[in-house]
């Protein structure tokens, strides 16, 4: 499944959705030093696509990644310990070959629930 299929399938049923169906999500991309600048906003499936090589990236160098929704509820977590937490099950889409089930936590639904919560300031 390519990814904007599975951004598709993942925003079937959400409420109140931005335009296309689409909840706009942030993604902090902490440097070697731990410090993040404001999140990159994807408004769209598209500018989340677009995110996906520096998001890999991301984690080849080991460097931590966050993505939240807009009420800043975790959705995605990586460290250089690999991925902490999947809860949009977004792991296959960022390594080269697909994780084992066990690798990657995936306990939570985002479709049926809001994430959970990052602690972050915006």
């Amino acid at each position: 499944m390519a990814l904007l299929d599975w951004i598709k399938k993942r925003n079937e049923g959400q409420r109140e959705p931005q335009s296309g169906g689409w909840h706009a999500v942030g993604v902090y991309f902490y440097n070697s030093e731990g410090r993040y600048p404001p999140a990159s906003w994807a408004k769209t499936p598209e500018e989340f696509a677009g995110m996906v090589p520096q998001i890999r990236n991301h984690l080849d160098n080991k460097l931590e990644i966050r993505i939240t929704n807009g009420d800043d509820h975790l959705l995605f977590h990586a460290t250089r310990n690999g991925i902490e937490w999947d809860g949009i099950r977004l792991s296959e889409y960022l390594s080269k070959e697909p994780l084992a089930p066990e690798t990657a936590k995936t306990g939570i639904d985002p479709v049926k629930s809001q994430g959970r919560s990052c602690g972050m300031e915006r």
